[in-house]
C-alpha cells in the first residue's frame, strides 16, 4: 500500500506528521511494515530535516523522498492513498490532482479541505497534528482495498462534477 503526498517541504505542509503517523502505525501493526510504502514528493527548506526524520524514525525501508519532480501524474498513479497533513490549506491543487487520479484523500480538517473531502465518502478528515488520528485513518484505508477503490471513484466523480474547467470559470 503506497501512501503519498506532494508539496513544498515547509512547516505549514506538516509532512513530518505523516512520518510520525506512519511510524506509529507500524509500531501498532508491525505486519504493515513489509506492505506499507510512503512517497513524499517535493523540495523546500525542510528537505534535510525530513530526510533526517526518516532515518531517526526508522522508516528508511518504507519512505522515499525523491525531491522536486516533473512526473507528478505518474507518481500519483503509483499511490493508493493521498495524504494532506497540512496545518493550513486553501483549495489544494495537489488534493484535486490526487482526486482526479482516482485516489481517496486523507486530509486535515482545515481551510478548504472539508470542501474537497467528504468524510467517509471520498476520503477521511483528521484533526491537525493528531498523529494518532492520522495513523488510524491510514490503517483503516490501508487494510481495506475495496474501500479505497470506492472512495477513489467518489473522489474522481466529485472532481468531474464540481471542478470541471467550464463550471469553475462560470462560477
Amino acid at each position: 500500500v503506497v501512501l503519498g503526498t506532494v508539496g513544498r517541504l515547509a512547516a505549514v505542509k506538516n509532512q513530518r506528521s505523516l512520518l510520525q503517523a506512519t511510524r506509529l502505525l507500524i509500531d501498532r501493526k508491525p505486519e504493515l511494515a513489509a506492505r506499507l510504502r510512503l512517497i513524499i514528493v517535493g523540495d523546500g527548506p525542510l528537505a534535510g530535516q525530513m530526510r533526517q526524520a526518516v532515518t531517526e524514525l526508522g522508516l528508511d525501508a518504507q519512505a522515499w523522498l525523491p525531491g522536486d519532480r516533473h512526473d507528478i501524474p505518474q507518481l500519483l498513479q503509483c499511490m493508493d492513498i493521498f495524504v494532506l497533513p497540512s496545518l493550513g490549506e486553501g483549495i489544494s491543487n495537489t488534493a484535486l490532482e490526487a482526486m482526479a487520479s482516482g485516489l481517496p484523500v486523507i486530509a486535515t480538517r482545515v481551510g478548504g479541505n472539508p470542501e474537497l473531502v467528504e468524510e467517509g465518502w471520498n476520503g477521511l478528515l483528521v484533526p491537525v497534528s493528531d498523529n494518532a488520528a492520522l495513523a488510524r485513518a491510514i490503517a483503516g484505508l490501508s487494510l481495506t482495498a475495496g474501500r479505497r477503490e470506492v472512495m477513489g471513484r467518489h473522489a474522481l466523480d466529485k472532481v468531474r462534477a464540481s471542478f470541471d474547467w467550464q463550471r469553475t470559470v462560470a462560477e
